[in-house]
């Protein structure tokens, strides 16, 4: 899941990079209001009649360095997530990470005077807030895990994180809106690290949500697969089930499959009661090797 977040930012950014240049070329108008339809507004009203927004801000970008940034650091702490929590977390979290930043963002300019006095609507857009939540989610449960930087040698988890919400702290006024979000991603990380600690999952809602998603569209799916088919007026290709040999196999790999999946259960719940410095090395290791699938 982690590589499907990371895929549909790429694209999207690619999508919206050369419809930019396409509309440099032809000297077109009217780019910002194509990328209006993804960002999410400071203004309410504009946002009653883009509610999508909400969602789709936090998958698109215009900013090169910003993009790659944001995917370099998604793939990182996303790595890391996965050690802790599972996939499906990975992406309720990503999810619920960028409502809080889209929230906080809308109340930035609702509440604070200054805010209300910047002339225009200021557009929300970029992977920053759901990416900080995943880091304000790992310096709740590990914070003090080591890392290996290039010419900083090993450095606490902790202190990169902190650095990361100081520089939004330090530069809140510089761009309106844009580093209030930043900060509500990544409270919202701790807000659910604290939680799950206590038996809830605050994201589990919205896999509810994305399942029901993919079971609709599943069947648009599977017809556009079969399509090129049916375009050459041939039906698909029967599919032959061996079904002695091959059932044993099934049983055999789900039986591994089962065991493995326990093993990963197992572990979590051992970090949920004493916290991931109580697991072994090689408990470390599975989870890591779990994770990486």
């Amino acid at each position: 899941m982690k590589r499907t977040l990371l895929y549909i930012n790429a694209i999207v950014f690619a999508a919206l990079f050369l419809l930019g240049i396409v509309f440099r070329l032809f000297n077109l108008d009217g780019y910002g209001e194509v990328v209006s339809w993804l960002a999410c507004p400071s203004d309410l009203g504009a946002l009653l009649t883009r509610p999508w927004t909400l969602v789709t801000y936090m998958f698109s970008d215009t900013d090169l360095l910003g993009t790659l940034f944001n995917l370099l650091c998604l793939y990182w702490v996303g790595e890391m997530f996965y050690q802790v929590y599972s996939s499906r977390q990975l992406v309720g979290m990503y999810v619920f990470g960028g409502l809080c930043g889209a929230l906080l963002f809308l109340l930035s300019f609702a509440v604070f005077p200054y805010m209300r006095d910047i002339a225009g609507v200021h557009y929300l857009l970029g992977a920053s807030a759901p990416m900080l939540s995943l880091m304000g989610a790992l310096l709740f449960k590990v914070p003090n895990v080591e890392l290996r930087l290039f010419l900083f040698g090993k450095v606490r988890f902790k202190w990169v994180a902190l650095a990361f919400i100081a520089v939004d702290v330090i530069f809140l006024m510089e761009a309106p809106g844009r580093h209030f979000a930043h900060i509500g991603g990544f409270l919202s990380g701790i807000l659910f690290a604290w939680l799950f600690d206590r038996g809830t999952d605050v994201t589990r809602w919205i896999n509810a949500v994305i399942d029901w998603f993919a079971t609709v569209l599943r069947p648009v799916a599977s017809g556009i697969k079969s399509l090129p088919s049916r375009l050459k007026g041939r039906r698909p290709r029967m599919k032959v089930h061996y079904r002695d040999a091959a059932k044993a196999d099934d049983c055999a790999c789900n039986m591994r499959r089962k065991a493995k999946d326990d093993e990963v259960d197992r572990i979590l719940e051992k970090i949920k009661k004493g916290g991931y410095s109580s697991l072994t090395a090689e408990e470390k290791q599975r989870l890591f090797d779990a994770g990486r699938k």
